[in-house]
């Protein structure tokens, strides 16, 4: 088995390096969570290195393989790709998160969800228990313990009481506060005005 010499590897680097810098950007900002085989990842920055490499060589004139491979490794050349790379990535993820997108957030659900009710001012939540209980209240804090454990708390806790059909028969004070811990929570729902 032959290695491959210094020649072909740069030539890997030089079509897929850039592609893949802008397909990690458009990803990131089009707020995709699908996960890539290799070879997709592959095509995909292959056809975007192709895309940076046409304001590249209009800007710069190295206009054929052999130039960009004696003249991009020259610091503003390098800059430069580096430069319309991330901006390709940044205008290609920004349109598909817009067009296909626009309401979907990356990133831990409990973190995401409490930041985007806290926003919208929709800070009270029933809270569903492992143990089948259900109480309602206002978050007061919700964060995660050393351990990293969620955990959430909720001011004027009132347990909800239900018939064999579902319908509330009475709503129990239960004291100031209420801490739920993440091994105690089964579903947690949010409200923009307190639940009756």
């Amino acid at each position: 088995m032959v290695l491959p010499g210094f020649d072909e590897v740069l030539i890997v680097l030089v079509l897929l390096v850039p592609g893949f810098f802008s397909f990690l950007l458009a990803k990131r900002f089009a707020a995709v969570g699908k996960k890539f085989s290799d070879f997709e990842k592959t095509i995909i920055s292959i056809f975007l290195s192709l895309v940076d490499y046409v304001p590249f060589t209009y800007v710069t004139g190295l206009n054929t393989f052999e130039k960009i491979q004696e003249g991009l490794l020259e610091p503003t050349n390098l800059g430069l790709l580096v430069l319309i790379a991330g901006g390709i990535g940044l205008g290609v993820g920004m349109t598909f998160k817009i067009i296909f997108n626009r309401n979907i957030v990356l990133g831990d659900a409990w973190d995401v969800s409490f930041d985007l009710a806290s926003k919208s001012g929709g800070s009270w939540v029933i809270v569903f228990t492992q143990s089948n209980y259900e109480y309602k209240g206002i978050v007061s804090f919700v964060g995660r313990a050393e351990d990293g454990s969620k955990e959430i708390v909720i001011t004027k806790p009132k347990q909800i009481i239900r018939d064999k059909d579902g319908m509330v028969i009475e709503e129990m004070e239960i004291g100031k506060e209420m801490l739920f811990t993440e091994r105690d929570i089964a579903r947690i729902s949010f409200f923009t005005e307190f639940p009756k």
